[in-house]
């Protein structure tokens, strides 16, 4: 079982993530409120010395390659585009917690 964490926004992600220490992993929309992306959110998440190396995964409608290649930069274990199935997210957020 998790507790799941859910910011509204890009910076209160960033804020959550600078309180907890102890994530398991993120899952980042692209589209989000609040002035910032999903990947300018994760490159100020993976400035944060306790999240360097967390798990994160873009869960969004974007695929354009520059975005997932960016993405990949920034360490994210997988980028999932929606709609997807929720077996394809709940294989995808096993195998990213079990690695």
């Amino acid at each position: 079982m998790y507790d799941i964490l859910e910011p509204d926004n890009g910076p209160n992600g960033i804020k959550l993530a600078e309180d907890h220490t102890n994530l398991s992993l993120i899952i980042c929309d692209f589209n989000m409120p609040g002035g910032l992306n999903g990947l300018e959110t994760i490159e100020k998440i993976r400035d944060i010395d306790h999240h360097k190396e967390t798990p994160i995964y873009m869960l969004t409608t974007e695929s354009n390659s520059l975005m997932k290649n960016r993405g990949k930069e920034l360490g994210l274990k997988a980028w999932v585009v929606k709609p997807c199935s929720d077996e394809r997210l709940k294989s995808v957020t096993q195998k990213i917690v079990a690695a």
